[in-house]
């Protein structure tokens, strides 16, 4: 399936994505918290050498160090918990649907400017 929405989703969050970092400590405790909250079971997280960004795989969660920004980490928890099944849509309406529930529930932006 193509992933129509991939470039704009990108164009409408990087710019947003510059935040400060997250310890790792951090960023495992916000990522065990959403998916309790989300009953899907906790991703393997991994750093990467930096060249890879972020990005959510069949196993779990890969960052690079500059990756490690609560936007950043909502974004791939959105693939983790979307992961391809009867509403995979990569970027797209569900994806949306998802991401910003969770920039409105766990960094408290308002869903409705988003």
């Amino acid at each position: 399936m193509r992933d129509f929405q991939r470039s704009k989703v990108y164009q409408w969050d990087l710019p947003q994505c510059i935040g400060a970092l997250m310890l790792v400590s951090d960023v495992q405790a916000l990522v065990v918290r959403v998916c309790t909250d989300y009953a899907v079971p906790v991703p393997h997280l991994r750093l990467n050498n930096g060249i890879d960004g972020a990005r959510a795989t069949p196993t779990g969660l890969s960052f690079s160090p500059w990756a490690l920004q609560r936007r950043v980490v909502l974004h791939e928890l959105t693939h983790w918990i979307e992961r391809p099944g009867p509403h995979w849509d990569g970027h797209g309406p569900y994806f949306m649907a998802t991401y910003i529930t969770l920039l409105s529930r766990y960094m408290g932006l308002d869903a409705q400017g988003l």
